[in-house]
């Protein structure tokens, strides 16, 4: 299975940086895991222009037969045990499992509609470095308890 993580700017913050790694270095025997970072907007641009911009980049990399899931406020919120179930019934149908993260300004009305699966990690709004962080930790947590692994307690 194939998972990417497709996220908008750079992780300002390289201890944050360095956890999502440790998280996908170590989901590398369950699954081939990339993370994909495109260029945020420009500063000079107005929020609708920013998230139109943005949202045509990510759009760009994602492929026709991928499933998409898009990370939002609003989407769905699933348990630990629910994604891992998730993740399950998508090994043998997905080539690639896409997670998006989009900018500070929300993602385009074009790539709602192309996702999938639109998720919430939280009903709070979380900043984006830390949104990746939890979840590179919930990614890793679901193909811990498929694996039967103790890391989920």
């Amino acid at each position: 299975m194939k998972l990417v993580l497709l996220s908008v700017g750079k992780v300002k913050d390289e201890r944050m940086a360095g956890l999502i790694r440790d998280y996908l270095r170590r989901l590398q025997g369950a699954a081939q895991v990339k993370w994909e970072v495109v260029k945020a907007a420009g500063s000079g641009l107005s929020a609708q222009e920013a998230v139109r911009v943005e949202g045509q980049k990510l759009l760009e990399r994602l492929n026709q037969d991928d499933v998409v899931v898009l990370l939002d406020e609003r989407g769905v919120q699933w348990t630990s045990p629910k994604l891992a179930q998730w993740l399950e019934k998508q090994r043998s149908a997905a080539k690639r499992i896409v997670f998006v993260v989009g900018g500070p300004w929300g993602t385009s009305v074009e790539l709602q509609r192309r996702a999938d699966v639109v998720l919430s990690l939280s009903p709070f709004t979380l900043q984006h470095d830390l949104a990746l962080l939890v979840l590179a930790e919930q990614l890793y947590r679901a193909f811990s308890i498929l694996s039967g692994h103790p890391y989920h307690k």
